[in-house]
């Protein structure tokens, strides 16, 4: 999906919003506008609802994410290294702005346990290319068991990368996990 310069000001103003704690449930389209720098209108121009805002900045974010694991994929580095690159930048996502995604994803009116009705399609069909690449170089490199079913590996892998994401809740702040999660992955393949 492309977004528009104007879009993409607004989702910065949300994000800028998220930043400062601003409650996105009571959040008003003119606070919105306001943090863009746009008016009101302007806003209608290219959504039909505050909900409708919120899913598309979390859309826009997580496909700044997963652009970023393209090009760590598309860069030079063996396999291990590009584990370690990919669980890197989804830990340092989810420590810069982890909080910033949760209180966006409240804000939304969640049907059928998600947050991006009928949107979020095209990013898992990404977040799987990435994976089959990553388990693709895996296997040409040696360093996934050739006795190993794609199924499991898709598992593994992305069972790294949700707790990547997942762990900054917690206490456990430190580089050394998203270190440790990458020893997992490579050890769980071997």
């Amino acid at each position: 999906m492309t977004y528009s310069d104007k879009q993409i000001q607004v989702f910065s103003g949300v994000l800028a919003l998220a930043r400062q704690r601003a409650d996105m449930g009571s959040l008003r389209v003119q606070q919105i506008a306001d943090a863009a720098g746009l008016g009101k209108g302007t806003l209608y121009e290219y959504f039909s609802s505050k909900e409708e805002i919120l899913a598309g900045t979390v859309h826009w974010s997580l496909t700044q994410i997963l652009n970023r694991l393209d090009r760590i994929m598309a860069g030079p580095g063996r396999f291990e290294e590009h584990v370690a690159g990919m669980l890197q930048a989804l830990w340092d996502t989810m420590l810069g702005d982890g909080m910033v995604y949760r209180s966006l994803t409240s804000g939304i009116e969640h049907r059928d346990g998600c947050c991006l009705p009928g949107a979020g399609q095209d990013l898992l069909e990404r977040l799987r290319a990435l994976e089959q690449a990553l388990i693709a170089q895996g296997r040409a490199e040696g360093a996934i068991r050739a006795a190993w079913p794609d199924d499991y590996c898709r598992c593994v892998v992305e069972t790294a990368l949700m707790a990547s994401a997942a762990a900054v809740q917690g206490p456990a702040d430190s580089p050394v996990q998203a270190e440790n999660l990458c020893r997992m992955v490579c050890r769980a393949l071997a």
